[in-house]
């Protein structure tokens, strides 16, 4: 029975609970206290799930972030060596130029 039915269902056994007396009322009472819990319980575990949901996308965008931020890195570090070839192959060029030696200023 899903929640909404037996809300559905806890609706039209409360007029029977407030017109009966004694043994049946207790019975009713119970009876409706058990699916109240029992909704309460699907409603936890709901959320549970849910929550378990949001958790694991959370880690998923943290990864796909780390992963992206990574592949960055790798981008710049590629920059970085093409451009300290292009400031090495300069000052070669530069001591070349100054006195034929093939060692550069630094």
């Amino acid at each position: 029975m899903s929640i909404l039915q037996r809300l559905e269902q806890i609706k039209l056994d409360m007029p029977k609970l407030f017109n009966t007396r004694g043994k049946r009322r207790q019975l009713l009472q119970d009876e409706m206290i058990q699916w109240i819990d029992s909704i309460k319980r699907m409603y936890i575990n709901e959320i549970d799930h849910l929550d378990g949901q949001i958790e694991y996308k959370q880690e998923t965008i943290n990864r796909l972030s780390a992963e992206i931020d990574w592949g960055k890195y790798l981008e710049r570090s590629k920059e970085d060596i093409s451009e300290s070839q292009a400031v090495y192959a300069e000052k070669q060029r530069k001591a070349r130029q100054n006195g034929g030696s093939n060692t550069p200023d630094l």
